[in-house]
């Protein structure tokens, strides 16, 4: 009898084997030209000229063509099994946070023998954005595009309206927090808040810097120990927890969670303060063209021990699969070029990479913003990433959680912190045990 379910399952097989043999061949188009693979989601609004950088690309490279995608949805999922299949694009668009788990599993191509032979200048880039993605002297496997560090977002019309001097860089938390406090406001007498007096953000890459702040760690320097908690991490992370339970002063009060529109009503005069990463500009000046609302932006408020800022990136990397090594490094060279860093920084309100361009007169002093661009020099300087230790995968979802239920008030921070600082001891010592290398968490 004949088995058409052992037929077709064949037939399907070697389609699907034709299509990645087919796909994974390198790409000599019928005029000669090398096919070089993009992976990049330009942002909202800047795809057109992306487009043409590229054709510029291709004008001054005349045996090489771009073939630009985008991976809309759950990107580094999609980036992965493209790898995991071997039909991912040579280059590739990549935070900095999500290198090292990539660079584990080797499929990232080492940049340094390439940086070497062109004598390529590593120390235009901000040191920051290089540490961000681990790089060493042997190794380089991203080169940053743009970075952001911490800011705090306030509304200048909502401190006036409430007697309250502008934040500058003597503020410290007692000050945030009673201005958050003096802002919250119920306007209309009808028992519910209309205006929110801050939002700090609760998730594990938002609060850790506080702990930062007031002189803890995620972990100690051998990573070993998880140390969230310890007094001061239990401390910062009281502090801002407290302005929630105990003062009423987010976002959270206005209804539905505290990140639900947050520069829209920043923008319409809801909120009177955000500590974010800068990456929140491009929103508020969107946001705010149908507004007067008068703002600017100042450095996050003093801890005992500095500042509550972080670090995030994003670049380029290349595929370690690429049949076109030396192509895709001319293509990374080309979209990190000045003139390409400059015009996509510039347009989208972001932090260039490149010391040259982001300490220049030219960018610190735009007549074309109402926020002083030296306060993002100042807190990218400021910055440090966040730990990037593979054995701890999970930390972003179990500090979530542990999160959760103290704001819930379910449980308190301690007990909770105690479960999560279990969890993540054992994984240390299961990945030291094992000999593997301890870098590199899965979430910006």
């Amino acid at each position: 009898m004949f088995n058409w379910y052992k037929l077709t399952f064949l037939l399907g097989f070697l389609v699907i084997l034709f299509v990645l043999l087919v796909y994974d061949r390198p790409k000599i188009i019928n005029d000669g030209k090398i096919e070089l693979r993009l992976l990049a989601n330009p942002p909202p609004g800047y795809e057109k000229k992306f487009e043409e950088l590229l054709a510029l690309f291709e004008k001054t490279h005349p045996n090489i063509r771009v073939k630009h995608n985008k991976a809309p949805g759950n990107y580094y999922i999609k980036v992965q099994t493209m790898m995991v299949g071997k039909t991912c694009a040579d280059v590739v668009h990549f935070s900095g946070k999500q290198v090292n788990s990539f660079k584990i599993k080797d499929t990232l191509l080492n940049l340094m023998p390439m940086i070497k032979r062109d004598n390529y200048d590593l120390d235009d880039y901000f040191k920051v954005g290089l540490e961000d993605a681990q790089s060493t002297e042997q190794e380089v496997h991203y080169l940053p595009l743009e970075g952001s560090g911490t800011v705090l977002f306030y509304n200048k019309d909502l401190f006036d309206q409430a007697n309250l001097s502008y934040p500058d860089d003597s503020w410290t938390w007692q000050d945030f927090q009673e201005a958050a406090i003096k802002l919250t406001k119920d306007i209309d007498g009808d028992g519910r808040i209309d205006q929110a007096g801050c939002v700090v953000g609760y998730w594990w890459a938002g609060a850790i810097p506080w702990i930062w702040s007031n002189g803890g760690n995620m972990v100690n320097t051998q990573h070993t120990k998880c140390l969230l908690n310890q007094p001061e991490a239990i401390e910062a992370l009281n502090f801002i927890l407290d302005l929630e339970r105990k003062h009423h002063a987010t976002a959270k009060s206005l209804g539905g969670t505290e990140s639900a529109g947050v520069y829209e009503n920043f923008a319409s005069g809801r909120i009177g303060m955000i500590v974010a990463l800068a990456y929140g500009l491009p929103m508020i000046m969107d946001a705010g063209k149908n507004s007067n609302i008068r703002w600017g932006i100042a450095m996050p408020p003093k801890g005992k021990y500095g500042r509550p800022i972080r670090y995030t990136s994003s670049g380029w990397v290349v595929w370690s699969g690429t049949k076109h090594p030396d192509e895709a490094w001319e293509l990374v060279k080309f979209l990190n070029s000045h003139k390409v860093m400059k015009e996509y920084c510039f347009d989208n309100y972001y932090i260039p990479a490149r010391k040259s361009i982001g300490l220049s007169p030219e960018f610190r002093n735009r007549p074309d913003t109402s926020f002083d661009e030296n306060v993002l020099i100042q807190s990218l300087l400021a910055s440090r990433p966040l730990d990037n230790i593979y054995a701890l995968r999970s930390i972003s979802s179990d500090f979530g959680i542990a999160l959760d239920k103290a704001r819930l008030g379910m449980s308190d921070i301690q007990t909770e912190m105690d479960k999560v600082v279990e969890k993540a001891d054992a994984a240390l010592n299961e990945h030291s045990s094992n000999n593997i290398a301890t870098e590199g968490i899965d979430h910006d």
